[in-house]
Parts: structure tokens; C-alpha cells; sequence
């Protein structure tokens, strides 16, 4: 991919950026921003990279005689160069006079190079409402296509007052903007727990969404908290418990559809133990299937037979007394409630 230039930059826009490249002290380096617009403060491959060649493209600051050496963008080599304890870094020093159209210029080469995520996105536009000027916010919005969204301001400060480590679930998953809306719908401080188990089984943006709406509905049901709920249905034991990520996940679904529909649990459980006993009369090649949500009557019947030597003996068993006696029972618990059973 062709690097992008100084000179692109004035082609594009005809903003001409005068500057002059010095080696700084690191210490002398002051974040220009309070919330970094990287969700990822230092990848591994910048890392590497740092420490075999150092740092190679300089950092963009800007000499303000009041508050000092100001990052504009660079800030993850400053911090790998912090954290590596490098005496100095490259650096593009800017005037005043240019900080906004520098700001500019580098969220244009951040998307135009890798892209931004969603959250990223998001916490460029905050940035640039708190320390820019409205037609630079303006324009930055229409660029990441968010101008059409109602209540704008308020989106972004509800998104980028999330805790730290939610923000980075959504980079890190990629969400898209409908979902983080959905997703606004549920407080953090009512539904932390089932967010944080979003994070650790790593659930996509679409099965949160679905497992936070059957919350809301289970809680609102049972006139409990979604946290009420998550510590009876014993939620915390089996996040912090020593199965897998998949495992956790399969079994938090699956305590929480049994409380959706405690009801359906309880004959789906006697609807299996009728339908082992079935099974026995065929140890091999009998599979019995029925709709799971007891939508659709009746059930199906597969009957394995390997040899032409077993026909007769598989048929004749199909109408043994005891079988058929078994089988209306199983459909008898179709449409049975567990507590009129006999």
C-alpha cells in the first residue's frame, strides 16, 4: 500500500503543513489528548519493530509556549518509547496556528492506512467536539457517516463514558453502529455481569443482544434485577469455573433458556427420559427427533438396519405390544404439562 505523504495530504485538501524534523527527549513529549482515539496503545508489531530499527516515521507535535511539546499523532510510539526507556524520538514540530488541520491529517492517514474501528471512530469525534472547532466536528462526522444520527453529542459521551474494558470488547469485535445502539439500550450499572461474561466467552455484538433482551424479559417476568438474576440462575459460578470459553458459553445459554422457559424445560427432561426407554427396545440405529420448542406436534422416527438378515426381526419388534405402548406414551408427554403427567 502506498504510504501516505505530507504531499498527498496538500493534493487532497490544499492545506499546506511547514514543519521541521528534530530528535526530542522523550520526557519532554505531553499528550495533547485525555482519551487516546487507538484503542490499542501499543500492538506487538509496532513493539518489535521499535526495538530492532527504532522508531522510523517521527511522532507530530506542536510547540505550544503554555502547556509544552504537544503529541498530535505518534502517541503509541511515545508509549512504547516510554516503556522501552528511549532517550529521544523524531518528531514534526508544527506551529500553533496548524494544530487543527495537523489533527486532521492524522486521523486522514490513521483511516486511510489501517482503518478505524467503530470506537475509534466514536472517540475521534468526542475528541474533536471537546478540543476543536464545530466545522472541523462537522466535517469529521459527515466523513465517519454519522451526521444523520439524532441527539449526536449525547451518542458520543454515553459511548466513550463506557468502562474501559467494554469499549475495547466492542473495538475488539468490530461492532456496527445499530448494534452499539441496541446495546446503549441496557445500562451498564444493571447489566454489568452479563457484559462482563460478554467479554470473557467473547459473544458476537448479535448474540449479546440476544442474550440481554431474554434477560430484560426473564427479570421483568420474575420482578428481579438483571443482577438478581445472574447470582440466582449461579451465572458467577460458572464464568469464574475452569471450563473453556465454549463451554461457559453453552452453559450460560442454556441456564438462562431454562429460566426463560421453565415450563418447556421440565417436559423437555421427561420427554427424554420416555424417549431412552424407547431407545432400548433398539440399542443400535433408532433416533427419535421432535421440535424443541413443542411447536409442532408428533415426532420422527429413524430406524437404522444394516444387514438384510435384521428386516424381519427390526419390523416385528416395531410392532411388539411393549414398543407401541412406549411410543403413545411419548406422545402423550407432547402434550402433556409435567405436573398432570400420571
Amino acid at each position: 500500500m502506498k504510504r501516505f505523504s505530507n504531499r498527498d495530504y496538500f493534493q487532497k485538501t490544499g492545506v499546506q503543513m511547514q514543519y521541521e524534523i528534530w530528535q526530542l527527549p522523550v520526557n519532554q513529549l505531553v499528550s495533547s489528548q485525555k482519551l487516546f482515539y487507538h484503542m490499542d496503545p501499543a500492538p506487538q508489531e509496532l513493539r518489535q519493530s521499535i526495538q530492532e530499527v527504532g522508531v522510523l516515521r517521527p511522532v507530530q507535535v506542536v510547540s505550544v509556549p503554555e502547556e509544552g511539546i504537544l503529541v498530535v499523532d505518534g502517541h503509541r510510539r511515545v508509549h512504547l518509547a516510554q516503556q522501552l526507556h528511549l532517550p529521544q524520538l523524531p518528531c514534526e514540530i508544527y506551529p500553533p496556528e496548524q494544530l487543527e488541520d495537523l489533527f486532521y491529517q492524522a486521523v486522514h492517514l490513521n483511516q486511510f492506512e489501517g482503518g478505524l474501528s467503530l470506537m475509534e471512530k466514536i472517540r475521534v469525534l468526542h475528541r474533536t467536539r471537546e478540543q476543536f472547532s464545530p466545522a472541523l466536528f462537522e466535517k469529521l462526522a459527515r466523513r465517519f457517516q454519522f451526521a444523520h444520527l439524532s441527539r449526536l453529542e449525547s451518542f458520543l459521551d454515553d459511548c466513550v463514558a463506557l468502562p474501559e474494558w467494554l469499549q475495547n470488547y466492542f473495538h475488539q469485535q468490530n461492532i456496527h453502529l445499530r448494534m452499539l445502539q441496541k446495546v446503549l439500550r441496557f445500562p451498564v450499572a444493571e447489566y454489568q455481569s452479563w457484559l462482563q461474561a460478554a467479554v470473557e466467552v467473547r459473544w458476537k455484538p448479535a448474540e449479546l443482544i440476544t442474550v440481554l433482551e431474554q434477560v430484560r424479559d426473564v427479570a421483568l417476568r420474575e420482578n428481579e434485577s438483571p443482577e438478581q438474576l445472574w447470582h440466582r440462575l449461579g451465572a458467577d459460578t460458572i464464568l469464574h469455573s475452569q471450563a473453556t470459553a465454549g463451554q461457559k458459553n453453552q452453559q450460560l445459554k442454556r441456564v438462562l433458556h431454562t429460566a426463560r422457559y421453565p415450563i418447556l424445560t421440565r417436559m423437555e427432561a421427561v420427554l427424554k427420559q420416555e424417549v431412552r426407554v424407547l431407545r432400548q427396545f433398539f440399542p443400535e440405529g433408532l433416533e427419535v427427533q421432535w421440535d424443541k420448542n413443542l411447536e409442532q406436534p408428533g415426532i420422527q422416527l429413524q430406524l437404522q438396519i444394516g444387514r438384510a438378515q435384521e428386516v424381519d426381526t427390526r419390523l416385528t419388534r416395531l410392532g411388539e405390544e411393549k414398543f407401541r405402548q412406549q411410543l403413545r406414551k411419548v406422545l402423550q408427554r407432547l402434550t402433556t404439562l409435567p405436573e398432570e403427567a400420571p
